[in-house]
C-alpha cells in the first residue's frame, strides 16, 4: 500500500469545507470567510503537488501515489483506490486550484441562499479534483 496522502488531501479537502458548512449554523459572513479560507487551503495544497511533482520531474511518470489495494473488500471484486498525478494532470490539478480559489472570491457579494451557494460550490470543486 502505498499512501502520500496529498493528492487526497486536494481532492476531499472542499468537500470536507462543504460539509462544515452545511452543518454550521453561522451568518452569511461566516460562511463566506471559511468558503474562502478552504479555497485558499485548496490552492495551498495544490500548489505544494505542483512543486512536489516538478520537483521531481526528470523521474517522470505517476508519482504522489495514493493507493489502497483492497480499499472495497468484496469477494469476486478488485476495487482499489488510486490516485496519482503526472506530467499532464499537475499543472491542471494547479489550475483547478487556482480556479476555484476565483470562483469563491467572484461570488463573494452572493446574498441569496449564501450557505447553499458556497457549500454546492465547494462541493463542486471536489469533483473537478476528482
Amino acid at each position: 500500500m502505498e499512501f502520500s496522502g496529498w493528492l487526497t488531501a486536494v481532492v476531499f479537502l472542499p468537500l470536507a469545507g462543504a460539509i462544515i458548512i452545511a452543518l454550521s449554523r453561522s451568518g452569511d459572513g461566516t460562511v463566506r470567510v471559511l468558503a474562502g479560507a478552504v479555497a485558499l487551503a485548496e490552492l495551498a495544497l495544490s500548489i505544494v503537488v505542483f512543486a512536489l511533482y516538478y520537483n521531481r520531474r526528470d523521474v517522470g511518470g505517476v508519482q504522489l501515489i495514493d493507493r489502497i489495494e483492497d480499499w472495497i473488500p468484496v469477494e469476486g471484486f478488485e476495487v482499489q483506490y488510486f490516485m496519482g498525478v503526472d506530467g499532464l494532470s499537475a499543472p491542471l490539478v494547479l489550475l483547478a486550484g487556482l480556479l476555484g480559489m476565483v470562483a469563491i472570491f467572484a461570488s463573494w457579494n452572493i446574498n441569496h441562499r449564501v450557505r447553499e451557494y458556497f457549500m454546492w460550490l465547494l462541493a463542486l470543486q471536489t469533483g473537478v479534483m476528482g
